[in-house]
């Protein structure tokens, strides 16, 4: 999630998407692993993203809908949210659907 785009009237930034700076960063997801480095807005950019793509061994978004995760109320709260936490969006709702009549 990038930080800096949760104020009201950001524009959302898609995955691969280009930046109009110098260097040409493009918004990618990166590891978690990646970041024990000094990482720049333009740690990706035009010029080295084809050759980290063909270096990965999986997909950056290969487990985004089967990864298992949950907001807390402290973090709603962080974030300035005060209502009900919401439900499982529409999609995780239906794959648990699945699990549970696969159980």
């Amino acid at each position: 999630m990038d930080y800096l785009r949760n104020a009201e009237g950001a524009t959302a930034t898609e995955v691969y998407s280009f930046g109009a700076r110098s260097n040409a960063p493009v918004a990618t997801p990166i590891a978690w692993t990646e970041l024990s480095r000094e990482v720049r807005f333009d740690f990706c950019n035009f010029a080295n993203i084809p050759g980290r793509l063909k270096r990965l061994r999986k997909g950056p978004l290969e487990a985004f809908h089967s990864t298992r995760q949950k907001v807390s109320k402290v973090m709603f709260e962080y974030v300035g949210y005060r209502g009900k936490s919401p439900g499982l969006p529409a999609h995780r709702q239906k794959i648990k659907n699945q699990e549970a009549v696969q159980a």
